[in-house]
């Protein structure tokens, strides 16, 4: 039985139209002048309609880079990025960073807060190693440093904090941190579930 060389390049021609008009989307192929004189139709509708939208919103992670780095700020990462690149993207460590007790290599998850501590601050937080990402603080007796590392506080908010407990005395609940100027209920939601007065 001979080759029949017009038939493989015939299937080799479909194969190739197929390879070329995969990434379309969803269209169909008519492929005619077959050996036969029939037509031959590809549905390609569910071969590759690109990217599906889950991966594509998987393709990047949000986190908000913060503490002892350089620019602090919130930063779109890789989907597999780690602590390090979270790192580097906040320009690196800043000079009184306390780099015991960081895993670098830790995995980032989208909208996690990375915490970076500073020197000689009190924190149970560990960066990388079994945590949430994020201690529990006590607004009745953390100062600045400590209070910038809650979602939503900056150094402005922090000493604002500060100073209405230096006026008013210590919070009697989390929910008078609203009473700070600055703090609405917007930033109170995003910080409550990391903040106590105990």
């Amino acid at each position: 039985m001979g080759i029949n060389i017009r038939k493989i390049a015939y299937e080799l021609y479909v194969l190739l139209m197929c390879a070329l008009c995969s990434g379309c989307g969803m269209e169909q192929v008519t492929v005619s002048k077959v050996p036969d004189d029939t037509s031959l139709s590809v549905d390609i509708s569910e071969t590759y309609t690109g990217m599906d939208t889950e991966e594509k919103e998987d393709a990047v992670v949000t986190v908000y880079v913060c503490g002892a780095v350089v620019h602090e700020g919130v930063y779109e990462l890789g989907s597999n990025s780690r602590v390090n690149d979270a790192l580097v993207a906040a320009g690196g460590f800043a000079e009184d960073a306390d780099t015991d007790n960081i895993n670098l290599a830790a995995k980032v998850q989208d909208g996690e807060k990375v915490y970076f501590p500073r020197l000689g601050e009190v924190t149970d937080y560990s960066l990388g190693n079994d945590s949430d990402g994020q201690s529990v603080i006590n607004i009745n007796t953390a100062g600045t440093s400590e209070l910038t590392s809650l979602p939503g506080i900056g150094e402005t908010r922090a000493e604002r904090i500060v100073a209405y407990r230096q006026s008013h005395g210590s919070f009697a609940n989390i929910e008078e941190l609203k009473n700070v100027s600055g703090i609405g209920d917007n930033i109170y939601e995003g910080l409550e579930e990391y903040i106590t007065v105990d």
